[in-house]
């Protein structure tokens, strides 16, 4: 299963090291759950169905960080603020 979405994937340089990395996370998930959560089998494929609602609720964060810094509510040199105009870039 791959996460990556299609606009995520023209920036790309190497797709298949990425696809191979999210295929050892996915794995690594899968142990998880089953070590920790054995007599909750759905438990693996509850979290996968959660990860767009994270991957929304990140992007609604960063725009709201984003506003913030543009109204000048946080400082530029706030380490997210950083990591926000190094992704932007």
């Amino acid at each position: 299963m791959c996460f990556i979405e299609k606009v995520d994937v023209k920036n790309l340089e190497n797709f298949q090291l990425v696809e191979g990395v999210q295929e050892q996370v996915n794995a690594a998930l899968l142990d998880y759950t089953v070590c920790n959560y054995p007599q909750q089998t759905e438990k693996f494929g509850q979290l996968l169905l959660r990860l767009p609602e994270i991957r929304a609720l990140s992007m609604q964060a960063e725009e709201y960080l984003y506003r913030k810094h543009v109204s000048g509510d946080v400082p530029y040199n706030n380490l997210l603020i950083e990591m926000l105009h190094a992704k932007r870039a």
